[in-house]
């Protein structure tokens, strides 16, 4: 039995118990006999040409997903899989997203810390037996927080595009509005502040001057005063 032979013949079992058909049932649908469609799932006789035709139509499949050349059922995904990983249900969520998931994946994969992460799975992968599952905890932790960042990126990058020139215009005039309402600020700020230090200021000359007006103030300066006379006497004797 072939390569080709031996995947369509699982193909077709498996597509005839997906859809919960017999095999007599499957074969009236396909106008054959239940036998050959027996032979076909055992892999024991080589489909034809109009055969395949026959159960590309009733399934609506591709033949290379019937032929086992491709695991992607929709033509339009035709070797997604085999090329980026991606199954029929992947792309169809991208296709949904229409192309906003697509531009956050290629800003990821394209970041330059992608590479460390890429070189680091495949090293798990290959050496799976290696690794328990703390060290799979680990790992997880490092991936997560180097994905962490990258999405971040990503995501920036992806919400500054979606900016108009009319929106650029608007956040620059938002910007600059806001860096004049700071400085005017900042100017109002500094000049309270040389106020009350002016205020300070003069109220602390009023407090001096109260305070030589008072009889104790008077009397400490007189005594000084002699005190410092005699204390000249003193020197010159």
């Amino acid at each position: 039995m072939g390569f080709v032979t031996e995947r369509f013949s699982k193909r077709l079992k498996e597509l005839r118990e997906m859809v919960g058909l017999t095999q007599e049932q499957l074969a009236k649908e396909l106008n054959v006999s239940r036998g050959a469609i027996s032979y076909y799932e055992k892999g024991e006789r080589t489909p034809d040409i109009e055969f395949l035709d026959s159960v590309s139509s009733f399934f609506d499949l591709p033949l290379d997903y019937l032929l086992g050349y491709s695991e992607n059922i929709k033509e339009e995904y035709r070797n997604m899989y085999e090329s980026y990983g991606l199954t029929d249900d992947a792309c169809s969520v991208l296709d949904h997203s229409f192309g906003s998931l697509g531009h956050i994946i290629s800003h990821i994969i394209t970041n330059e810390s992608f590479f460390g992460i890429e070189h680091l799975i495949k090293t798990i992968i290959k050496n799976y037996k290696n690794y328990d599952v703390l060290d799979t905890d680990y790992l997880s932790y490092i991936l997560t927080q180097h994905l962490k960042d990258m999405i971040y990126d990503a995501l920036t990058s992806e919400l500054n595009a979606q900016y108009t020139e009319e929106d650029r215009i608007a956040l620059d005039n938002s910007i600059k509005q806001l860096l004049n309402n700071t400085e005017r600020r900042l100017t109002e700020y500094q000049k309270e502040e040389e106020k009350i230090a002016q205020d300070i200021e003069k109220r602390s000359e009023e407090i001096e001057k109260a305070m030589k007006e008072t009889a104790g103030y008077k009397v400490r300066t007189s005594v000084k005063e002699h005190l410092s006379d005699a204390t000249i006497h003193l020197n010159l004797e």
